[in-house]
């Protein structure tokens, strides 16, 4: 069981790993499109290595969240990849696979705030962009409540709580509802970045909620702790266009660029950031 848990972390891992030089065509799509079956291909074979490991243990709750995990890897690596009728009903089908099994866990194991964390935290592969259903929202909130409620001091699920108010705040149709939920994702925030000074994720909703009420200064140092933390992916990105939004005032931008499209470089967003901060740079 150890060797197949071993084998299945490596798999994990290389599923969330985008290779630039999974084709060597010159077409960054094409690119793209590689890297991304590559990684769902990493995914699928992790899933099968970790379902090996929870038949043997049948009564472990971590090792079907492991199945789960694996599973929604598989479903964000399908979701990159261009958007068919097949692929999208994929992606869902990864998803649904991915919740079912966290919700047998919890079965096993309902007092795991990680598991919590995780079915709170599941891709959306079938929203495109859009506003999530209520019904999703309150499943989300649901249990990363429950999460936070048997660890206060468990800074993933505080700080995914707080992104979930966040987004709610943008779909707001009252002013009211937007200050009610940017209200809940600054407490939520405040106990990610309290229970966890280098959640990196944490630092991103911040900045991410800063822009959201027009304070720019704020957001942009948010951004720039993010950026200097481990896992700063998203901080690199945002303080690239923050960065240059500010011109030449912050240094560390174009750095910041480069950094990101280094380690994201079939990423569109990152390309951009890198392009922008050339620009300002000169």
């Amino acid at each position: 069981r150890t060797a197949l848990k071993l084998a299945a972390d490596a798999k994990l891992t290389e599923s969330r790993v985008r290779d630039p030089f999974a084709s060597v065509s010159t077409s960054a799509r094409e690119r793209g499109e590689a890297a991304a079956l590559s990684a769902a291909t990493a995914a699928a074979e992790a899933r099968r290595l970790y379902a090996r490991c929870a038949h043997l243990s049948p009564c472990d709750a971590s090792a079907r969240a492991d199945v789960a995990a694996a599973c929604a890897s598989e479903s964000c690596a399908i979701a990159e990849r261009e958007r068919t009728e097949s692929s999208t009903a994929a992606a869902i089908a990864a998803v649904a696979a991915a919740e079912r099994t966290l919700r047998a866990a919890l079965r096993l194991d309902p007092c795991d705030p990680r598991i919590w964390t995780a079915l709170g935290t599941l891709p959306s592969p079938s929203s495109g962009g859009a506003p999530r259903a209520p019904e999703d929202f309150a499943m989300r909130e649901t249990a990363l409540s429950r999460a936070v409620t048997l660890d206060p001091r468990h800074a993933p699920a505080w700080s995914a709580l707080g992104r979930l108010y966040l987004d709610a705040s943008r779909v707001g149709v009252e002013a009211a509802d937007v200050a009610f939920f940017q209200s809940r994702a600054a407490k939520a925030l405040d106990a990610a970045r309290a229970s966890d000074p280098d959640s990196a994720s944490a630092w991103v909703g911040t900045a991410l909620l800063r822009a959201a009420t027009i304070d720019d200064a704020e957001c942009a140092g948010a951004f720039r702790i993010a950026s200097d933390l481990p896992n700063g992916g998203e901080g690199d990105v945002g303080r690239a266009l923050t960065g240059a939004a500010n011109g030449a005032r912050d240094g560390g931008a174009y750095a910041s660029a480069r950094r990101a499209r280094e380690a994201r470089p079939v990423d569109a967003v990152a390309a951009v950031a890198l392009g922008v901060a050339s620009e300002v740079r000169g």
